[in-house]
């Protein structure tokens, strides 16, 4: 199991940042490789991608900063998407981990991590601007 960790360094306040992160209805507005569309039903949300519906679930924290996206096919079966926004410096830091899943073939996981540094270049361009840093 790999994984990698991108990072958002932004002008924008960590604020702002933390609450466009953390609302389940903005992300097909940063993450458009991954998500198509995304409703709320039965007291759930449930995210349109390329691979059919999946499960989401955000669990987010604005004192620390924590984001802590799930996303799978059933509750029992959720992989963790880590997002922690911080202030560093004067400048908004937003780091994001993605975990190679189980059984994932390491090809299709490189195509995941590329495909989030463009969504994260998308994603500086909806809060003002800022560099993406890749590992």
């Amino acid at each position: 199991m790999h994984s990698k960790t991108y990072t958002l360094s932004t002008s924008a306040k960590r604020e702002e940042v933390f609450t466009f992160l953390a609302r389940p209805e903005n992300l097909p507005r940063w993450a458009t490789g991954f998500c198509k569309s995304v409703h709320h039903e039965e007291g759930h949300w449930t995210v349109e991608t390329d691979r059919g519906p999946l499960r989401l679930a955000i669990d987010a924290e604005e004192n620390t900063g924590v984001v802590d996206m799930y996303a799978g096919p059933g509750p029992e079966q959720m992989e963790v998407f880590p997002i922690r926004v911080l202030t560093v410096g004067g400048q908004t830091l937003a780091t994001f981990t993605f975990v190679q899943s189980p059984g994932c073939p390491d090809d299709v996981f490189q195509s995941q991590c590329e495909s989030l540094e463009r969504e994260l270049g998308d994603l500086a361009g909806l809060v003002g601007g800022g560099t993406v840093g890749v590992p």
